[in-house]
């Protein structure tokens, strides 16, 4: 509702009340206006019907240097009455001859509790490995809070904020480490533009453990719906951290154009 009340009812229109629907949660029936209804999310009444899975793909081949490269793409989301849970798997491989080969994991797993007046909590783990960074594995927990500024037919605006802890596993010989941080994070979510979507999110980790250390995860989805619940989609993913282990990048980036399937 426009003054932040998250309802789960029905919602129907009443007879010779132009403007005025009927909420009806199965306990407690209402009459509001239309207009003070802000945005509206189906939710399914069996498992299948909650979730949404999504599929990409995309391969480059080229005789020169015997180029092959697969990039992929899995993520779901689940809608309960009170929360979401999201998943998310991307890769990047890449071969060439006289190139060393090109390895890069994404994957992040979350978990948001609705609260009233647009506020929630979050759970969520993200990994990375890439080669640039020589990372074998970077793990990091996360657990905080946030607030939609914007929550609406038309996009979503949030903000949040909390602890982490973090795993780090290198390619070489540099011991493994650990660190707590502080996450501050904002992500935009813009879907009203006909059968175009737009998704990105900032993450700023300042170090509590490892002094002047700061760590920046950006990602930038642009989705465009084809017929029969195909997609194209371009990604862009960006790392940074101003206190990379010796002989490794500072940061690392991917850009992807793949094609894919929405089940949902």
């Amino acid at each position: 509702m426009n003054d932040g009340v998250r309802l789960n009812s029905s919602i129907n229109s009443i007879e010779n009340k132009k403007g005025i629907v009927n909420l009806d949660s199965g306990v407690n029936s209402f009459e509001e206006n239309l207009i003070d209804v802000n945005y509206l999310e189906p939710i399914g009444r069996n498992f299948l019907s909650r979730l949404t899975v999504d599929v990409d793909f995309g391969i480059t081949l080229a005789k020169a240097n015997n180029l092959r490269q697969l990039t992929s793409n899995i993520s779901g989301t689940y809608l309960a009455n009170k929360w979401k849970a999201n998943g998310s798997y991307k890769t990047v491989l890449s071969h060439q001859d006289g190139a060393a080969d090109i390895n890069r994991m994404d994957g992040e797993i979350s978990i948001n509790y609705f609260l009233q007046n647009d506020w929630f909590l979050q759970l969520s783990g993200v990994y990375l490995s890439n080669d640039e960074q020589k990372l074998k594995l970077r793990s990091t927990y996360k657990a905080g809070a946030g607030y939609y500024f914007i929550h609406d037919n038309r996009m979503s605006f949030g903000a949040s904020t909390g602890l982490a802890w973090t795993s780090e596993n290198y390619i070489d010989d540099t011991p493994d480490k650990t660190s707590g941080e502080l996450y501050l994070a904002v992500g935009l979510n813009k879907y009203d533009i006909g059968d175009l979507s737009l998704l990105t999110s900032a993450i700023l980790y300042p170090s509590i453990t490892e002094s002047g250390r700061y760590r920046a995860d950006i990602n930038f989805d642009m989705k465009y719906d084809l017929p029969l619940d195909l997609y194209i989609k371009m990604s862009i993913t960006y790392n940074w951290d101003n206190q990379p282990i010796e002989g490794a990048s500072a940061e690392d980036y991917v850009f992807t154009t793949s094609f894919g399937w929405e089940f949902n």
